[in-house]
């Protein structure tokens, strides 16, 4: 009688240990798939990333290619004009936002006015040329490749002949270095905030010389270069070697936030090989404020440098080295006691692309130098800076 009761509570028990057993794999099972399926997720995603940044990049490569071609195409068309008649400047082909994948409108080589607002000219859709058939086919093979490239990308190209060369301003003729000053005093209200925040033009035109020229002495007083950075308690001293990006200007003791942004767009930091002397400074491309930099012995710099842009956009003035000094006599009333036309020129011989490419959630962007100086022929590309999520 007892045996038959032990049994008869082993063999009630036996299915709820099964069934504890068989929900205990089960979960193991579930814990093992789920992890198996996030493994195999991540991997898919980093492929997916991986093909997207390989795209990114050799959309952002063709784009930034194009904007060299048109920068080479300009110059070639100059060469035709001679040297006296040749010019760089804000109307011309690489002066534009240039897309990819391509558009018809450069495909078809047409150029379209656009205002320094950006805003474009429209034709009259009566008065549009035909497009030649042979044109359709070339535009249709195109769009057809162009059909299943996912991912966008734009390069901007800026003129850095347009800007004051920071690694000129040790030289010996120092026409440069009072520029700097200039730029760093355009009016009184600028010297009174820079005065408010301790800070003093002419140290800090000495101090950015002096970060970025070859000796260790202050050429006017004859102190060590590094005392402003010892008085300041910071652990490094000048660099004494040229400028090679922009943010080194934030090493400069008596640089701020403020004082950075405004010469950001108005300075050029970037070592060209290969230059002879001074950078000239190109007034088809210049802003306002540096024009009225170059201004020397002028009561009203502000207002001659505002005229200047307005005559230069408004009449689509161009200036070409050939016929600078008469042109400013003529328009401005400047002559060689009123401006540094020894640091003048019509023409380019640096540039500054900025390449940003899209595809998908990744994003890419290039800072790319094209120089061509010295007499060199080739236009070999510095990628300086590559950015990548």
């Amino acid at each position: 009688m007892l045996g038959r009761r032990k049994g008869s509570r082993l063999s009630n028990r036996r299915p709820g240990i099964a069934l504890f057993v068989l929900m205990t794999a089960l979960i193991v099972l579930s814990l093992g798939m789920k992890e198996l399926f996030q493994m195999t997720s991540s991997s898919a995603e980093r492929v997916r990333n991986s093909v997207d940044r390989i795209q990114a990049l050799y959309l952002a490569r063709s784009t930034l290619n194009l904007s060299r071609f048109f920068i080479a195409y300009d110059r070639v068309a100059d060469s035709t004009a001679g040297a006296n008649a040749a010019s760089d400047s804000l109307s011309d082909l690489w002066a534009r936002p240039i897309p990819f994948p391509v558009p018809v409108e450069l495909l078809l080589g047409e150029k379209e006015k656009n205002d320094e607002d950006g805003a474009e000219a429209e034709k009259p859709a009566d008065s549009r040329e035909e497009i030649p058939d042979d044109q359709k086919s070339k535009i249709t093979r195109c769009n057809e490749f162009f059909e299943d490239f996912g991912g966008t990308a734009v390069s901007t190209t800026y003129d850095l002949s347009g800007r004051l060369s920071l690694n000129d301003l040790g030289h010996a003729s120092k026409l440069s270095l009072e520029t700097l000053f200039a730029l760093l005093t355009p009016n009184t209200e600028f010297v009174q905030k820079l005065q408010s925040k301790n800070l003093n033009a002419e140290a800090i035109t000495r101090e950015i010389r002096d970060f970025g020229d070859r000796d260790e002495i202050e050429l006017e007083t004859n102190a060590p270069e590094d005392s402003p950075y010892s008085a300041a308690q910071l652990s490094y001293k000048p660099k004494n070697r040229p400028y090679m990006i922009l943010d080194e200007l934030k090493l400069v003791p008596a640089m701020d936030d403020e004082l950075y942004e405004y010469l950001s767009d108005k300075v050029n930091p970037y070592y060209i090989p290969l230059r002879s002397g001074p950078d000239k400074i190109n007034l088809n491309t210049c802003s306002k404020e540096l024009f009225a930099a170059l201004l020397k012995d002028a009561s009203n710099p502000e207002e001659i440098s505002a005229e200047f842009v307005k005559d230069r956009k408004e009449k689509q003035r161009v200036y070409k080295d050939a016929d600078i000094a008469q042109l400013l006599q003529d328009n401005l009333r400047l002559d060689k006691d009123n401006i540094r036309l020894s640091l003048l020129t019509g023409k380019s011989d640096a540039f500054k692309i900025e390449t940003e490419a899209s595809v998908n959630q990744t994003e890419l962007k290039l800072e790319t130098i094209v120089s061509r100086a010295g007499g060199v022929k080739k236009m070999e590309p510095i990628v300086l800076m590559r950015v990548s999520p």
